[in-house]
């Protein structure tokens, strides 16, 4: 199911005890959405923190994860404050996900998600 809220997402948890995802929210979107609902924020790092934010993303999540069989269900997500592209190295030039590139660059997001 496409969610105009994210940008990319990436799964992991491959070897895990359960999947999770780290997000890049889409932040053209939020910035329409930000007008209507009247929020403040002044950068993306900030935008990630809100609770409407979190919340409207929890809500996503539960959404996609009815659909899913219990073993592929995102039990946790972080967002990211960071666009992914081909020039900030997260997509290969035809837009692939380069997970050992974005599993290094958040290895501290990671490692709190599984406590290690």
């Amino acid at each position: 199911k496409e969610s105009l809220m994210i940008d990319q997402v990436m799964v992991v948890g491959e070897h895990e005890k359960f999947a999770s995802a780290i997000i890049s929210p889409n932040f053209k979107y939020f910035e329409e959405w930000r007008k209507e609902k009247r929020l403040l924020w002044t950068d993306p790092s900030d935008l990630i923190r809100q609770p409407e934010i979190t919340n409207a993303f929890t809500s996503e999540i539960e959404s996609v994860n009815r659909s899913l069989n219990p073993p592929e269900r995102i039990s946790r997500f972080r967002l990211v404050p960071d666009e992914w592209s081909p020039a900030t190295g997260e997509l290969s030039p035809t837009l692939k996900l380069k997970r050992q590139y974005i599993s290094n660059k958040y290895r501290e997001i990671l490692d709190q998600i599984y406590m290690k």
